[in-house]
Formats: C-alpha cells, sequence, structure tokens
C-alpha cells in the first residue's frame, strides 16, 4: 500500500537499504486485492518483482488472497512475503485513520519513535525478500 510504498522508498533513498543493481521501484498496489494483477503485468513483461502484503492477522478474506497471490507467482517473482498483521503493527507504530497511515508512519520514523532494531529488521526482510 502507500504506507509500505512511503516507508521503503524513504529507506532504500536513505542508503537503509541497498539498492539492488539496476535499481528498484516500490510500487503502491492500490490493495492486496490487486497484487496478483500486477504480478502477472510484471510476468508477461518480463519484470523481476517481489511481493510484501498485509495479512490482516489471518482474517477469512486473507486465505483467499495468499492463494492467489501464491497462485500468480511467475518465472520473474524473486519473493513473496506478507507481515502478520499490518505494518504499523510490525514496527509498533499506534494506528490512526487509513486516510493518514502513510505520513502517519512516516512522521513516526522521522522523530525516532520506532524502534531502530525494527527498522534493521525491515530492512533485512526487504534484503531477503529481493535476494540483495
Amino acid at each position: 500500500g502507500a504506507t509500505e510504498a512511503a516507508l521503503i522508498g524513504y529507506m532504500f533513498n536513505e542508503g537503509q537499504i541497498p539498492n539492488p543493481r539496476g535499481g528498484v521501484f516500490v510500487l503502491d498496489a492500490i490493495g492486496k486485492y490487486n497484487i496478483h494483477r500486477f504480478m502477472n503485468l510484471c510476468g508477461e513483461l518480463g519484470i523481476p518483482h517481489a511481493v510484501l502484503y498485509d495479512h490482516d492477522s489471518g482474517k477469512p478474506t486473507g486465505v483467499p488472497i495468499e492463494t492467489t497471490i501464491q497462485a500468480s507467482r511467475n518465472a520473474y517473482t524473486i519473493g513473496i512475503d506478507h507481515f502478520g498483521q499490518d505494518i504499523e503493527t510490525y514496527l509498533g507504530i499506534p494506528s490512526t485513520r487509513h486516510d493518514r497511515k502513510p505520513q502517519h508512519v512516516m512522521w513516526h520514523v522521522k522523530q525516532g519513535k520506532v524502534d531502530k532494531a525494527k527498522l534493521i529488521e525491515l530492512a533485512n526482510k526487504i534484503q531477503a525478500l529481493l535476494k540483495i
């Protein structure tokens, strides 16, 4: 989503995650319901891609979404991973209104309110996902 794209893009720009050869683009699929569509498109266009999404604590809707994402894995899919709940919970950031999530997360990061060990853990998760 927009929150993950903002934070992960920021982490790449700040050098907290090394850029792989050829660079990286962080795409907001506008909801996990569209991820399989982008995976299929990237596969058809020969674009290497990795997927990171919120699992929403195993809500009933999560099973078909996860199944669809896994079924859309193709020769260009580098990796697939998810957060158990969402990125805010993963980083220990209190929840806020849906429309304010990206700036809320970025504010917490910039203010030093996120445990540095969790940001390092996130960077390692991204690196493992992209195999860099």
